[in-house]
């Protein structure tokens, strides 16, 4: 076989193979007042907010490829062993987990590594930028034996744990169609490669930055935060803001995948960038009931108030049509509500027991030392980014798409499924099967 595994082959069929033959030995279980030794992948902006969430934890590594936010969480974390290219220090820092927050064109590699060296992970969303990735990172993980949580932190939230009590009860009745909106994107799209020769600054490390995507030269507008309007690096408005908002309706009710997928855009995405705005509908099959119109809008597009049923329509947020009532939940854990006069006569949300309060990156942590599960391993995390990954192949392609999950592919659409991998460039392959 090849040394480089193609992800071609691994989404056909072969990814449960990873690590075959090479798998870490068991992972003991933390005692409680044992700190876990944890690295940190990207240090900046919401990697330094998960940074300060596990700072209980012997913050044991930093990794940046941005000397800025590499500095910065030094001064944090003085006792930190400090690293810009993530492959050096999963060959030398002794860890028991990793939390990676770089951008989404990394997850996939740095992830794999974690488990290929035994290491328990927490990855912010979305899990990858394509499709196939997120199979090879689940099925990695379900064959090792380390913790694994997807980074949706609003899942812990009381609102979007109430809207997943209420969709899993069934007393809303049969789902007639959700609609779910953002006023994202929050950085620039619909915009074409960066032209001119631009000096790469020298707090940042551009290879490492690029990581396996295609190289191509440093222009201002990718860093920080900008490449999430680039393909290459990024997953736009939807791969980004959907894996939140999408998630209490995929953990709320058993959906299988998408089947039919169609988009109206703004007509200025490319091969470079996603559109200025999108409206992306999905019908997508469930385990015990019909198929499920859902909708997504972005860029400013929302659903109108008529199908709402206000006067005014939120900027961002969850709506069910449902048979008992309209139920609306603001965004980022925003707590559910009855759509005033929606209900069927005399209908009310039953008072629902509620959790205890809780905390995504404590979960990932107490797992680990007990040696349990998350609500959120990689496998949770696959079906919820491939949803939103899924669209925007449609987006992409500013067309219609018929979904064949059995198959796993786009039915007499080449160009489509063409869309669902990448591959590395030379020196960031994923690690070898045995």
């Amino acid at each position: 076989m090849s040394d480089r595994i193609s992800r071609r082959t691994l989404l056909l069929g072969s990814s449960a193979a990873l690590f075959a033959g090479s798998a870490p030995q068991p992972i003991s279980a933390k005692s409680p007042s044992e700190r876990l030794r944890l690295g940190f992948i990207g240090v900046g902006n919401q990697g330094f907010s998960n940074l300060i969430l596990c700072q209980g934890e012997e913050v044991a590594a930093l990794c940046d490829v941005d000397d800025r936010y590499l500095t910065e969480a030094k001064s944090r974390f003085p006792n930190a062993a400090n690293y810009r290219d993530f492959r050096e220090m999963f060959a030398t820092a002794e860890l028991d987990g990793v939390v990676i927050s770089s951008p989404d064109h990394t997850h996939a590699l740095a992830s794999l590594l974690a488990i290929e060296h035994g290491l328990h992970v927490y990855c912010e969303k979305p899990l990858s930028n394509n499709y196939a990735d997120c199979q090879t990172m689940a099925a990695a993980a379900a064959k090792s034996q380390v913790v694994t949580q997807f980074g949706v932190q609003h899942h812990a939230k009381r609102g979007y744990r109430r809207l997943r009590q209420i969709l899993q009860s069934g007393e809303l009745g049969k789902i007639a169609a959700i609609h779910v909106w953002s006023t994202a994107p929050f950085w620039p799209q619909g915009v074409s490669r960066p032209t001119g020769e631009f000096p790469i600054p020298e707090w940042l490390d551009w290879d490492l930055w690029i990581s396996g995507s295609p190289m191509r030269p440093y222009a201002p507008g990718y860093h920080p935060m900008q490449w999430r309007g680039h393909w290459d690096f990024g997953s736009g408005a939807l791969g980004d803001n959907g894996c939140h908002l999408l998630d209490p309706i995929v953990s709320g009710l058993p959906l299988t995948a998408p089947t039919a997928i169609s988009v109206e855009t703004s007509g200025d995405g490319s091969s470079e960038s996603p559109p200025s705005w999108s409206v992306v509908k999905y019908l997508v099959a469930c385990e015990d009931a019909a198929p499920i119109p859902i909708t997504w809008y972005d860029g400013g597009q929302k659903p109108s108030a008529e199908v709402v049923g206000v006067a005014h329509v939120p900027d961002d947020g969850i709506l069910i049509i449902a048979e008992q009532a309209k139920v609306y939940a603001g965004k980022f854990g925003g707590m559910p509500q009855i759509v005033p006069g929606t209900a069927t006569d005399g209908f009310q949300l039953s008072p629902l027991a509620m959790e205890d309060p809780n905390n995504h990156h404590q979960e990932w942590l107490a797992a680990i030392r007990s040696g349990g599960t998350t609500t959120c391993p990689f496998s949770y995390g696959a079906k919820l980014t491939s949803l939103c990954l899924l669209g925007n192949v449609a987006v992409r392609l500013n067309g219609n798409v018929t979904w064949n999950e059995a198959a796993k592919q786009f039915d007499d659409s080449p160009e489509a499924n063409a869309l669902l991998t990448t591959s590395q460039r030379e020196g960031w392959e994923f690690p070898r099967e045995s």
